[in-house]
């Protein structure tokens, strides 16, 4: 089974087309190559290394509240 993990936008550097995603608290980074639009603060979907999804910031906090309650952060 594969995830896709919700995160925050933290920061963009366009020119490598990367991101730092915050994963509550935790940073990574992550390809911006499919969603190059992608912007500062959004909540988005990372799988394999790549921001696959910009999620809603509504869905997108429901879905950080049901991963903290799954135990998927820390």
């Amino acid at each position: 089974m594969c995830l896709a993990i919700p995160g925050r936008v933290a920061e963009i550097d366009r020119e490598q087309q990367k991101a730092v995603i915050d994963y509550d608290g935790l940073t990574k980074s992550a390809s911006i190559r499919l969603l190059p639009q992608v912007e500062l603060g959004q909540l988005v979907l990372v799988h394999a290394g790549f921001i696959i999804q910009i999620l809603a910031e509504e869905d997108g906090e429901e879905l950080l509240q049901l991963v903290r309650e799954a135990g998927l952060y820390g």
